[in-house]
């Protein structure tokens, strides 16, 4: 009973202390009220560790009116509302955030969570496109995938990527997923293109060399011998023969793969398997012979 009544008394105290905080909290500067919101904060935390949201979300609540411009508070304070299920206070609260922190990725991904749950696809979406271009690019591509799937959810994934692509808003990633999706469908001529934009995008080795294999694949695979054989032959002149891709040691021995002997697996396992092998290596024969006599 001692306990309680001593518990009991703790949460009035924490209570009352915080209205006189409120009260007097306009006569400060700004930053005394970071200072004074930080023990609040510490205060609001044994709380959370007590299991007592209702009284930390209270506390939250004061802190964020006496201090508005600090976005930590109102996503703490959405997290607290996620826990009790409170979904429309928990947007709110993250829609406060965003305003304040403009910059933070982990924000509108919530808030993207937040809006697909109830349904709002049009502010996921939004929410997901501030997310990607408030993130690294080299981080973007899982966030990027998300919103290729929002896409695919709404079922109207190619009217979306066409907006997009008016807009002047398609990445090499979106490239790369729609390039992906379209050759899994089995639209190669819709694949082509967006992996050779793709690959006009890629700045890098690393992200070129995976999309020039996905393209001459295919090609390939439409039968465009012209067209496989010209885009191999630009990509070798490209490359440089002496880059090692990877090395291994086994039983059989030393296994080392240089940059380009991928695209001419393809390049030959695709002949031999049309029986067409003969006809690959004349023509390359016929080019040899040209380019010495030139």
């Amino acid at each position: 009973m001692a306990r309680y009544k001593s518990s009991v008394f703790f949460i009035i105290l924490l209570l009352i202390t915080a209205f006189i905080f409120i009260t007097d909290i306009e006569a400060q500067d700004t930053d005394t009220n970071r200072a004074l919101a930080q023990e609040f904060v510490r205060k609001a935390e044994a709380l959370v560790k007590q299991n007592k949201i209702e009284e930390a979300i209270e506390l939250y609540e004061r802190i964020v009116k006496a201090v508005p411009d600090d976005f930590e508070f109102y996503i703490k304070l959405a997290t607290l509302y996620e826990k009790e299920g409170n979904e429309a206070a928990a947007i709110e609260n993250y829609k406060k955030a965003s305003v304040y922190e403009h910059g933070n990725k982990k924000v509108y991904l919530r808030l993207a969570e937040h809006y697909f749950v109830n349904e709002d696809i049009t502010a996921a979406e939004t929410a997901l496109k501030n997310a990607i271009t408030n993130t690294e690019k080299m981080y973007q591509g899982n966030i990027e995938l998300q919103l290729h799937d929002l896409y695919r959810y709404q079922g109207n994934f190619e009217e979306m990527f066409q907006k997009a692509e008016a807009e002047g808003t398609l990445t090499l990633e979106m490239h790369k997923l729609r390039a992906r999706y379209f050759y899994n469908m089995g639209d190669l001529k819709k694949a082509v293109v967006d992996f050779e934009k793709a690959i006009e995008m890629a700045k890098e080795s690393y992200e070129r060399s995976p999309l020039s294999i996905q393209l001459l694949k295919a090609y390939l695979k439409q039968n465009r011998k012209d067209l496989a054989l010209a885009f191999y032959k630009d990509e070798a002149s490209k490359q440089d023969k002496s880059e090692i891709i990877s090395a291994a040691y086994n039983l059989d021995g030393i296994t080392i793969i240089f940059d380009g002997d991928d695209m001419r697996k393809i390049l030959i396992d695709a002949y031999k398997k049309r029986d067409k092998l003969e006809e690959l290596r004349t023509h390359f024969e016929q080019k040899l012979e040209e380019d010495t006599t030139n």
